[in-house]
């Protein structure tokens, strides 16, 4: 369900000068947003498809674990790289995981 938008500059974003540094947010297009909104509405079944999907993909792509396999290997493309700093990082990310963990079974009776 995606929607119309321009893309214009961060309202009070008094950033740097350059035009390729400047924030920038998607602003909807109304007709497009409302056309949305009642396909949705129209549709329940296929919002609530495409709302799991968007999740499922979410927590896939964006987990700790996820994100510090990434870290890890742009970490050993790096000049300097130190196994035993990279050792820390990942006994650090182990334990956010764990955390994150705990307090979703918290959060959701599991």
């Amino acid at each position: 369900f995606l929607v119309d938008s321009d893309l214009v500059p961060v309202p009070g974003n008094d950033g740097p000068q350059d035009p390729a540094l400047v924030q920038k947010w998607a602003h909807p297009k109304v007709t497009s947003l409302r056309e949305q909104l009642v396909n949705v509405h129209q549709t329940p079944e296929a919002a609530k498809a495409v709302g799991t999907a968007a999740r499922n993909w979410v927590v896939a792509h964006n987990s700790a674990e996820h994100i510090g396999k990434q870290l890890m290997s742009r970490l050993r493309g790096l000049p300097g790289y130190k196994a035993d700093e990279v050792a820390r990082y990942r006994d650090s990310l182990n334990s956010l995981r764990r955390e994150q963990q705990r307090r979703h079974r918290r959060d959701h009776g599991r």
